[in-house]
């Protein structure tokens, strides 16, 4: 079940565009079935430090549900996929990805190309 597959013609790989991401930066999704999903993968490109990307529940500072860590992948145009797996939850939900990397404050960490959610 994939969530995000993001914009359009840009810098992301493929074609697509990417979303740039910076410290205390999320993005949210409503209305998700999260009946029997248990990992995710995410498709990102960092030229600097990276960061955490966290899966959460109800709001950008809710339950963490998994953890992605992400470092320099080798430049901004160099595309790596992520998994974790996820604690079990049930029903319909509102799910967060929460960007963090407290040295980088205001900087850009990383670029998002897609997340996909599975069972």
């Amino acid at each position: 079940m994939e969530y995000l597959r993001w914009l359009r013609a840009g810098q992301g790989e493929g074609g697509d565009d990417a979303v740039g991401m910076s410290h205390n930066a999320w993005a949210a999704y409503h209305a998700v079935d999260m009946d029997g999903l248990k990992s995710i993968t995410v498709r990102v490109a960092s030229g600097n430090q990276g960061g955490t990307i966290s899966i959460r529940t109800g709001s950008s500072t809710g339950p963490v549900l998994g953890a992605l860590a992400v470092g320099n992948t080798g430049g901004w145009n160099t595309w790596v996929s992520r998994t974790t797996g996820l604690k079990p939850t049930s029903g319909t939900q509102s799910v967060y990805l929460s960007f963090a990397n407290v040295t980088i404050g205001g900087g850009q960490m990383l670029l998002l190309d897609w997340f996909e959610l599975k069972p």
